[in-house]
């Protein structure tokens, strides 16, 4: 009995744990995950106001020719790696943009942007880059943002809060499992008392209903008077 309801004590205690633990686990993924999807898409979507004023690129200056870049520390604006394909209505490639990107040939950049359009999803991830795609009456522009060390950033964060949130659980179990005796231990000192009340107002009741239930029967009999029955019953009582 004992080790039944302290092996479910355990449990329970786990079960809590562990759902407080993965919800923090979600909440802290979840929100990086957000952040950092939310700033590239920002950053997207300054470069695709560039390409659509077909503003002129100059790798030279080491950053994109953005208006503002009050959003971003003065130096993300050099580390951005990016490239983009041009179609037109027909779906033929007008214009591929390499200026800010080396690892990346024309061919490459067409053969990413032909599997973003076959998708058909307007922006999303493509092997380590962030992608959006803008289509005016005139043309269709994939643009693509070097995404490696942003979903690199997350992964390690992923990875460290499972071996956090292991440990944790590795840790509190055995915690749980030592002092789970002593926090039963006044719940089974409950239970004992009850059961003793319980036994002891059952004796208690069993002897005068005994002694009713003998009455009855023998002024049913005929074998007392009925105003023998209050001594009779005390003698049963008494013994």
């Amino acid at each position: 009995m004992l080790k039944k309801m302290r092996w479910r004590f355990i449990g329970a205690a786990m079960a809590a744990f562990t759902a407080v633990v993965l919800t923090l686990l979600c909440f802290v993924n979840l929100w990086n995950y957000h952040s950092v999807t939310n700033q590239q898409d920002e950053a997207l979507a300054r470069l695709m106001k560039v390409e659509n004023q077909q503003m002129p690129f100059s790798p030279g200056r080491g950053a994109p020719p953005f208006d503002d870049w009050s959003h971003f520390s003065p130096e993300v604006q050099y580390s951005l790696r990016f490239f983009s394909v041009h179609y037109d209505t027909n779906g033929a490639v007008l214009q591929v943009n390499q200026d800010y990107i080396a690892s990346i040939s024309e061919s490459d950049a067409e053969t990413y942007a032909d599997t973003v359009l076959k998708n058909g999803k307007a922006q999303g991830y493509e092997s380590g880059y962030r992608y959006l795609v803008d289509t005016t009456e005139d043309e269709t522009v994939v643009l693509f943002l070097n995404s490696e060390r942003e979903l690199q950033t997350m992964k390690s964060l992923l990875l460290i809060t499972l071996a956090i949130a292991a440990a944790c659980l590795v840790v509190v179990f055995g915690l749980v499992v030592l002092f789970s005796r002593r926090a039963i231990t006044p719940y089974l000192k409950n239970m004992e008392a009850q059961k003793q009340f319980i036994t002891n107002a059952s004796h208690e009741l069993k002897t005068p209903l005994q002694g009713i239930i003998g009455s009855a029967e023998l002024l049913e009999n005929g074998m007392v008077k009925p105003e023998d029955v209050p001594r009779f019953v005390g003698h049963i009582r008494s013994e």
